[in-house]
């Protein structure tokens, strides 16, 4: 079978700019830039504070996502509470089991 033009070079990769940045990874950098001092306060606080006021000042698109944030880690804690608790009943379920074993 004849090479066409459109044939991959040997030794050139077929994706040169690499793999896409992930979401994962958007966040990192997001992290990163809130968590950078501004005097005496990150960031992130700042950004929270604003839009704590907004929302306090009448804007509903800033109470929506102020509740949603809220919602979102609520349910966040309650994952690793949850998670937490699972891990401290297999240990718990490990030592009574090693106990009978000996």
């Amino acid at each position: 079978m004849a090479k066409s033009s459109t044939s991959w070079t040997k030794g050139k990769s077929g994706n040169p700019k690499g793999r896409p940045r992930t979401e994962a990874a958007l966040v990192v950098l997001l992290t990163r830039d809130l968590d950078r001092k501004t005097r005496s306060t990150t960031r992130g606080t700042l950004l929270v504070r604003a839009l704590v006021d907004e929302a306090l000042g009448g804007n509903i698109a800033a109470m929506c996502k102020v509740f949603d944030i809220v919602q979102r880690a609520h349910e966040f804690i309650v994952k690793t509470e949850i998670l937490d608790e699972i891990a401290l009943l297999k240990k718990q379920m490990e030592e009574i089991q090693n106990a009978r074993r000996t």
